[in-house]
């Protein structure tokens, strides 16, 4: 993210410059031709270019984006062996809200605590850690980060109590609204499900065994045309009629089977689900099991480091005392 530079002219930039830049023990280097501090450079070249900075270096020279004063202190200003930069402080809403955990600029708490949250990760994102300064300077950075976590926190904690003491309260409620009806659920669903099983099993009975007696009848009568046949190669014609009409006897005399017909439920159903109930533990297959991460860190904590299995390694992450 980029901003405009905060001077409206040449000589307002200047006179800026000659109140900061010009008494800053990093100012540029004449002699050797070189920028020792890098929002000067940057300062310079948006003058000769498109006139754009960077909001990190807005926030290093102090500028707030809100206008006002242009010959403003440079927080950055490093040279305390001259008097005329001791007692230097920034006009209001000026220095980085992250760092400085100022709140003027904001107009509520929250909203303060939003902008310093937003501030610390542009804060960071251009920060490198390649030597010893960077890494002091990240430190106080990572402190705070922390202190910045804790007021977060701190702001939210009492809301969010309140808010889950009066959700639990009205779960509770609605709990105890909901139980007589759970029971009346508990009651009659049972019955309901023992009915329809009944009934259920009824009808399939009935089909088996209309469908054994229409298997016999359905051999008799087969049994009847294989033996018609052969009495007619044999030359037994009136026998062979005889089998014949048997036969037809046997299919015209056959009854229907009387099968249950099943309940009538209006937006009603039962609904099968397969499930299981352990009866051996020591014959579940291993795929069926999933490993006890609290037994395994329980282990892991008391100095185990190798479990078959598994692989236990070490994670490093950084932690700043805040």
């Amino acid at each position: 993210m980029r901003v405009g530079l905060p001077f409206a002219t040449g000589a307002k930039g200047a006179n800026w410059k000659e109140k900061n830049c010009d008494k800053c023990a990093k100012n540029y280097s004449h002699d050797e031709k070189k920028y020792r501090c890098k929002w000067e450079q940057e300062i310079d070249l948006a003058w000769r270019t498109n006139g754009l900075i960077s909001i990190q270096c807005a926030r290093a020279i102090g500028h707030s984006g809100a206008g006002g004063f242009y010959t403003w202190d440079c927080p950055s200003l490093v040279n305390p062996g001259d008097p005329s930069t001791k007692g230097r402080g920034a006009v209001p809403g000026q220095k980085n809200l992250f760092m400085e955990g100022k709140m003027e600029t904001p107009k509520t708490q929250e909203s303060g605590l939003m902008v310093r949250a937003n501030d610390a990760l542009e804060y960071v994102r251009e920060m490198a850690v390649k030597n010893q300064e960077d890494l002091s300077a990240a430190n106080k950075v990572l402190v705070r980060i922390g202190q910045v976590k804790k007021e977060i926190v701190a702001y939210w904690d009492d809301p969010i109590t309140t808010a889950h003491k009066a959700h639990r309260a009205l779960l509770k409620k609605k709990k105890d609204m909901l139980e007589p009806l759970e029971q009346a659920d508990g009651i009659l669903k049972p019955r309901v499900r023992d009915y329809m099983e009944a009934e259920r099993r009824k009808r399939e009975a009935a089909e088996r065994e209309a469908a054994i007696k229409e298997a016999a009848e359905k051999k008799k009568a087969d049994e009847a045309m294989a033996e018609a046949a052969k009495l007619e190669q044999e030359g037994e014609i009136d026998a062979a009629l005889d089998k014949l009409d048997e036969a037809a006897k046997i299919e015209d005399t056959r009854e229907k089977a009387i099968i249950p017909e099943s309940p009538v439920t209006e937006g009603m159903h039962t609904r099968r689900t397969w499930k299981y109930r352990v009866l051996n533990e020591a014959q579940i297959p291993r795929d069926c099991l999933s490993e006890d991460s609290k037994k395994i860190n329980a282990k892991i904590k008391a100095g185990v480091r190798e479990i078959p299995g598994l692989q236990i390694y070490e994670d490093v992450s950084v932690v700043a005392r805040t």
